[in-house]
């Protein structure tokens, strides 16, 4: 009988010891999994873009492409590029590669692409004469249309599994998906 009672008080003491550490460590943490398709797709939606460069240049990106880098953890987006110059009739085309870390902003629950770099600006039949300012101004429209503009805005049940609510706490390039993991 002191044995049973023993048991019981110990089975008690430990059922309580595992409720209070509930508290703190959830039974399930989860994350939230964006492939690089999934997020070509978001970033789609918005092109193509038209800008004009001191009235000299309508620069038109479209089809973009997102591509994941795990080992430097950034996301990189190439474009399509065409580049009409205003005062002639001539065009030219190619791909501008812009690249960045990910950045979660907890107030807007969006991601963003900081510290945007350009990677490779790769235009045809390009005079030399305009390289420099054409990649100038490729480089700066590319950079303005992804720093400003978050690339997904996550939804408040995103967040939510079970019917507990999680806080995102930080986001990472894992293999071939952006991963943004929840505590």
């Amino acid at each position: 009988m002191m044995n049973a009672l023993c048991r019981n008080a110990a089975l008690t003491l430990a059922a309580i010891f595992l409720l209070a550490g509930c508290g703190s460590v959830p039974f399930v943490s989860g994350e939230v999994r964006m492939s690089a398709g999934e997020l070509t797709d978001k970033l789609a939606k918005r092109f193509p873009m038209d800008k004009t460069v001191a009235g000299l240049l309508d620069v038109t990106l479209a089809q973009p492409k997102v591509i994941l880098s795990e080992p430097n953890n950034r996301i990189a987006a190439e474009f399509y590029v065409n580049v009409k110059l205003a005062l002639t009739s001539k065009q030219v085309s190619g791909t501008v590669t812009v690249s960045g870390r990910p950045e979660y902003v907890p107030e807007s629950r969006a991601l963003y692409l900081r510290d945007a770099k350009i990677d490779k600006v790769r235009m045809e039949n390009m005079p030399d004469a305009l390289s420099a300012a054409l990649a100038k101004s490729v480089s700066a429209i590319s950079r303005e249309v992804l720093e400003d503009k978050p690339l997904h805005t996550f939804k408040p049940e995103d967040f939510t599994k079970y019917g507990v609510r999680y806080t995102p706490e930080r986001i990472v390039v894992r293999g071939d998906h952006l991963v943004l993991a929840l505590k």
